[in-house]
Order: C-alpha cells, then sequence, then structure tokens
C-alpha cells in the first residue's frame, strides 16, 4: 500500500497533462501507422518515466530507521524472533514499512564466504521441478521480509515483533538487513 504525498499527486497531474499534449499533438501532425507507433510510444514513455519519478520521490520523501533490533534464538522450536523499533524520521506519513532480512550461514568467517553462498544459479529444470535433495535443501543465506507497520505517521515510533523457523547447520551467522518504505 503506498501512501502518496502532494508532490506524488503534483507529479500525476504533470505527467497526464503531458501525455494529453503529446497525444494531441500527436493526432494534429500525424497519420497512419505513424500515428499509431508515436502514440504507443508515447503512452509507454511516459508510463514508464512517471514510475520511475514515484520510485525516486518516495525514497526522498518517506524516510525510517530500525532502532533497537534484537534477535534471540528458541532452541527448543527452532525459531529466530526479531524485535525492535521502526521510527518515521521523514516529515510524510508511511503507508508501509517492509522490513527485509537476510541471514548468511558462516557469514563472520574471513575468506570463507563465497559468491555461491548467496548466489546459486537454478536451471530451467530446478526451477519447475525443485528436488528435495543437494544444495538446494540446505540453503546457506535465507531471505524473509515482514511488514513492520502501516501507516506511520511522522516522528511516530512502532514496536514490531516476528518469528520463522531457524536452520539447525547454521554456524556463525551474518545479518543483512534492509528498510523499505511504500
Amino acid at each position: 500500500m503506498t501512501y502518496f504525498t502532494i508532490f506524488h499527486w503534483l507529479l500525476v497531474v504533470f505527467m497526464i497533462v503531458l501525455l494529453i499534449t503529446g497525444l494531441y499533438y500527436a493526432v494534429r501532425y500525424l497519420k497512419g501507422q505513424i500515428l499509431a507507433v508515436a502514440s504507443i510510444v508515447l503512452i509507454l514513455g511516459v508510463g514508464f518515466i512517471t514510475i520511475l519519478s514515484l520510485v525516486s520521490l518516495d525514497k526522498v520523501t518517506k524516510k525510517a530507521q530500525i532502532v533497537k533490533l534484537k534477535n534471540k534464538r528458541i532452541l527448543r522450536t527452532e525459531m529466530i524472533v526479531f524485535e525492535g523499533y521502526v521510527i518515521n524520521t521523514g516529515k510524510y506519513t508511511i503507508g508501509e514499512s517492509v522490513f527485509n532480512i537476510r541471514l548468511i550461514n558462516h557469514g563472520h568467517s574471513a575468506g570463507k564466504l563465497k559468491s555461491s553462498d548467496i548466489y546459486r544459479p537454478v536451471s530451467l529444470w530446478e526451477r519447475f521441478f525443485p528436488s528435495k535433495l543437494g544444495p538446494k535443501s540446505r540453503p546457506n543465506a535465507i531471505e524473509k521480509e515482514f511488514t513492520v507497520a502501516r501507516m506511520l505517521k511522522p516522528g511516530e515510533r512502532r514496536k514490531f515483533k516476528f518469528r520463522f523457523r531457524f536452520p539447525s547447520y547454521f554456524k556463525d551467522i551474518a545479518f543483512r538487513t534492509k528498510l523499505y518504505n511504500h
């Protein structure tokens, strides 16, 4: 769920005016197949630029940070629990904050982390018919996403807590975290 600020709405209105003006001049001065091609290119181009501009505007207007992030492992159930606070440090309301966490096995060991620990290419056959055997059943990196806040007002702070299964074979884990705001 994306929350639009006044800047988002102004951008959308500007792009609609730009699109209508471009289509007006295309209809007025072009004919036949060239008109059809020019219209399609104009619509797709303005749409693409609008989407890129909205995403860039989100990064500037919607700022938040995670504070007091703690984790604890529950050995009995082989789960890991993360808790902390998300704070809106910007001047505008954030529609949704999504917390992305990546656990990497042997991530702190200097010189032992290889690119294959983080990324493993998958063939077309493996994508449609995954095997329970082999390296896919014991991945060295696990990535999870959780929504930690919705409709976060400027200056507001909310507590979050989530849990997920922790692979028992992981040792010396490194955590990589990111926060996405929409």
